[in-house]
């Protein structure tokens, strides 16, 4: 495996290390928020809106930073990713319906859980009262606060320590998840 490509699968599986709880949860594991409190997967009924759009994902880890092309589609049935390389071949996809989650690529290691990737996503996407309530169950702040210039700001925190920031503006989603070490950008593509 290439090295950027070996640092491209470690900065995506990283990212994707966040979460969620309530008993709105979905039938897959419970993922671990901090290295102690974990929450539920939400379903599909909790997304916020819709999306169905090519995305450019960059991400930072340790230093290293690297972009990859990234078609999403989410919707209140489901979600689906497909990684794409330069040539908009797929690398990789993933999905899931509210029940089965499937991760199918050979980029990723074996041992990472989709409910991981579908997590972060869920932190940035997701309604925001059923975040708040499945965060609360476990004793976990989920915020949602809004700049004078309409800039959406979500952050998770452990008591006083800030886990993740999540900046929503314009088509651009800024995940920054301080615990992990790790920040990821998606950037909607204008056709």
């Amino acid at each position: 495996m290439e090295k950027n490509t070996l640092k491209f699968v470690l900065l995506f599986t990283l990212f994707f290390v966040s979460c969620k709880s309530t008993n709105l949860s979905s039938h897959l594991n419970s993922v671990y928020v901090t290295n102690t409190k974990k929450v539920p997967v939400l379903p599909p009924e909790c997304m916020q809106g819709e999306l169905d759009a090519l995305n450019l994902f960059t991400g930072s880890f340790n230093g290293e930073t690297f972009s990859t092309p990234v078609y999403v589609q989410a919707d209140e049935s489901g979600l689906y990713l497909l990684l794409l390389n330069d040539f908009g071949v797929g690398m990789g996809e993933l999905s899931f319906d509210g029940k089965e989650a499937s991760l199918d690529s050979p980029l990723f290691p074996k041992e990472l859980k989709a409910e991981y990737i579908i997590l972060d996503f869920q932190n940035a996407y997701y309604d925001v009262n059923s975040l708040k309530s499945t965060y609360n169950a476990s004793k976990i702040q989920f915020e949602q606060n809004f700049e004078s210039d309409g800039t959406e700001i979500r952050r998770i925190l452990n008591g006083s320590k800030l886990i993740e920031e999540i900046v929503i503006q314009n088509g651009k989603v800024v995940i920054e998840n301080k615990l992990r070490g790790y920040t990821y950008t998606l950037v909607e593509v204008e056709e």
